[in-house]
């Protein structure tokens, strides 16, 4: 039973698109073809594109709603389309969002002191060699799972998810470095351009964390 303060199979598709307008990736990556009807449910569109809509509206509903807590979801979802969709987001960061991130640090790069271009690229480095690292592993263990279908221990589970927890803190202290920059040197709009690739990471990254925690949960140790 689904809670009605959330998306349900009844939610009209555009309307949840209406509200948040960055779900549009989630139906990309999940391989939902835009230009559906208007009037059409969530549940008609998952149904005429074979997708799962218990993964859809779990996914949409912890994208869209900060209140939305994995015990609001009532039962399991589909392993593989789960791993496939929560790969597609690795991949899809790496090659779109990675690339962003170093393009709009390039365009303040003449804005900084020495100093402070040193300090933030040195974060800047560790940041893209943890989530590179992250990829890595992650691909790693789930080709491993999927040929032995034994769960992760305790340490792997824990080192795994210990790497968003590292990567959050270095967003944040890109985030902070890049204010103080700021500060001293003027409110130049390249600044809020940079900000905004890294507070979308923010605000992503620990629901994405959230999600591969519970679609995942056959991989994981309690």
């Amino acid at each position: 039973m689904y809670k009605q303060e959330f998306y349900h199979p009844d939610t009209l598709l555009s309307e949840m698109l209406k509200q948040n307008y960055q779900l549009n990736m989630t139906l990309v990556l999940l391989d939902i073809k835009l230009g559906f009807c208007p009037r059409a449910k969530a549940k008609e569109v998952c149904a005429q594109h074979n997708v799962s809509v218990d993964l859809l509206l779990f996914i949409c509903n912890m994208y869209s709603f900060d209140e939305y807590k994995t015990n609001d979801y009532p039962g399991s979802l589909p392993f593989d389309e789960s791993l496939e969709y929560i790969l597609r987001v690795n991949k899809y960061t790496q090659k779109e969002i990675f690339p962003y991130v170093k393009q709009e640090y390039k365009s303040i790069e003449g804005l900084l002191t020495v100093s402070q271009k040193n300090n933030l690229e040195k974060i800047l480095a560790d940041f893209l060699e943890v989530f590179n690292k992250f990829f890595v592993d992650f691909e790693e263990v789930t080709k491993e799972f999927l040929k032995t279908r034994e769960r992760l221990n305790l340490l792997q589970t824990r080192i795994l998810f210990e790497q968003i927890d590292e990567i959050i803190i270095l967003i944040e202290l890109m985030s902070n470095t890049l204010s103080k920059s700021q500060a001293s040197s003027g409110n130049d709009e390249s600044y809020n351009h940079f900000k905004y690739y890294l507070a979308f990471l923010m605000r992503g990254l620990p629901k994405h964390q959230r999600i591969s925690k519970y679609a995942l949960k056959p991989m994981f140790s309690e």
